[in-house]
């Protein structure tokens, strides 16, 4: 009976549609000779060559990607160095002198304040409608990406009024030592659930069942093997 089952398993016959692929032995392991391994760890997953040449780079999404990274950069930075750095060393001059290098200031921070607005905007809707999310997203995912958009908000709206001319919002400039400590506490906050967010193990998601026989595809069949 042992004999029959070996012999059967070596001709092929309890997978009569799996192709036959030569052997090749790489550190004590035997697999496919035409396929190339991922992973360093004690059992690699093989990968046929064609599947990593059909890996193509979303480059659209490399590019809103670096327009959120750098806007994010630009206007967290900014926000801390205008508060910790620029705003107590003005309250020392004259007060003429004082009103007259706010103004400077703010006429060329304006632009890079309305340009990170507008590019955080637009890289955020991009990756909410055209980005997949995650495998098995959780609840808990889904509850602080909502915190982190709302955050960002109140954020866009005081940087705005700050840097505005707008005689509605004149209180608020009026009292910028605390709208910026809050914005800054605001920015701080959304980097960190950023990065909450980026760490988050995905949900239980259920296992598709893989194919078998001819329809299987080369991916599928390598992992297999």
């Amino acid at each position: 009976m042992r004999e029959n089952c070996t012999s059967g398993l070596e001709g092929g016959g309890a997978e009569p549609n799996r192709p036959s692929l030569p052997l090749s032995k790489t550190a004590g392991q035997t697999r496919p000779s035409g396929l190339r391994s991922i992973g360093t760890g004690p059992m690699p997953v093989p990968i046929r060559p064609e599947v990593l040449r059909n890996v193509e780079l979303d480059y659209l999404g490399i590019l809103f990607r670096w327009m959120h990274i750098l806007a994010a950069v630009t206007a967290v930075g900014g926000t801390i160095f205008v508060r910790v750095a620029l705003l107590p060393s003005i309250a020392v001059l004259p007060d003429d002198q004082r009103k007259a290098l706010h103004e400077q200031v703010r006429s060329r921070w304006i632009k890079f304040v309305m340009g990170a607005i507008l590019f955080l905007l637009a890289s955020g809707f991009y990756n909410i409608i055209m980005k997949e999310k995650p495998p098995g997203v959780t609840a808990l995912y889904h509850a602080l990406f909502g915190i982190k958009f709302l955050l960002a908000l109140v954020i866009f709206f005081v940087a705005s009024a700050l840097v505005g001319r707008s005689p509605a919002l004149a209180g608020i400039r009026a009292n910028a030592r605390f709208w910026l400590t809050l914005n800054m506490v605001l920015a701080i906050t959304v980097v960190c659930i950023s990065g909450v967010l980026r760490a988050l193990p995905p949900g239980s998601k259920p296992a598709r069942p893989a194919a078998v026989g001819p329809e299987a595809s080369p991916s599928e069949f390598a992992l297999r093997r």
